[in-house]
């Protein structure tokens, strides 16, 4: 059992929030808990699992859309040609998302001044969060997101936007419970690391249909659905740009937020994004 998981449960159970046989539990559980993946869990179980509640959020409704510079378009109308009238594929999803993140990222760089640093989680990443409680039992959560975001260093827990891709069209929402899952996980670790900042922003699309989600302070999740027609991104484009800013804007450099580094050995709980060999094998059900 790793020492974090000891000390929240040493203070839980001095706190009287759990017994003496629930602490006897604890104590006997395996150094390494159960991996539950995050594809095998409902948007329920998640808010469960995580302590996240469901919110009516308007912050959303008020960004400005953005025109779509002419270089976006002229990318986005080579992209199209090149795949022609071929069903719309996991490939051809990513080529126009990455088209999409590409020009928001310069946007933002060119109004801030900042230099962002957005890195891709890449496929045979894996994430892991522990502890968590499932049916009666401590696992870690773990599964593979498509794309993480950074302003800041990834050590740090600087992650500001997780991003869930379709692999195939009119499923956009199909990627919501784990962008949930991956944003909550980052949330909870924040708040254990005494973050004075702990939202976290995620995105579920397949470049026709997003979902933009925003987790707040409170563990209080929101969502605004936007459809896409005839590659007019004015409203897609307005709301990634607002939210990279958001995410700039509480980075180390502009923010005071507590650091990872000054705060060792006080988390409660793990958030691995390295490679984790012994799931391999477990992760082809994405």
């Amino acid at each position: 059992m790793s020492d974090s998981i000891l000390r929240r449960a040493i203070r839980r159970f001095l706190e009287h929030k759990i017994d003496t046989q629930e602490m006897a539990r604890i104590l006997e559980t395996p150094e390494k808990p159960e991996p539950l993946a995050v594809t095998s869990l409902s948007l329920r179980d998640i808010e469960k699992i995580l302590g996240l509640t469901q919110v009516m959020d308007d912050e959303f409704d008020f960004v400005v859309p953005i025109p779509v510079p002419q270089d976006l378009k002229l990318w986005s109308e080579k992209s199209d040609r090149a795949y022609g009238s071929s069903c719309a594929n996991e490939a051809s999803i990513r080529c126009k998302l990455n088209l999409l993140l590409i020009c928001a990222h310069d946007l933002v760089s060119s109004s801030t001044n900042k230099s962002a640093r957005p890195l891709a989680v890449q496929k045979e990443r894996i994430w892991a969060y522990s502890p968590v409680e499932w049916e009666g039992k401590i696992r870690m959560l773990w599964g593979r997101p498509d794309y993480g975001v950074w302003y800041g260093e990834k050590e740090d827990f600087d992650l500001n936007l997780v991003i869930m891709e379709a692999k195939r069209p009119n499923c956009g929402t199909q990627g919501v419970p784990q962008a949930l899952a991956y944003m909550g996980c980052v949330h909870k670790q924040r708040k254990d690391l005494g973050k004075t900042d702990t939202t976290v922003y995620g995105i579920s699309t397949d470049t026709m249909n997003f979902t933009f989600m925003k987790l707040d302070n409170e563990s209080r999740w929101s969502f605004k659905p936007v459809g896409v027609g005839e590659n007019s991104f004015e409203q897609v484009l307005g709301l990634l740009v607002y939210i990279m800013e958001k995410a700039a804007s509480m980075s180390p450099a502009t923010s005071k937020g507590t650091s990872r580094r000054t705060q060792q050995g006080s988390g409660e709980s793990d958030l691995i994004f390295d490679h984790i060999p012994e799931m391999d094998d477990e992760m082809d059900v994405e």
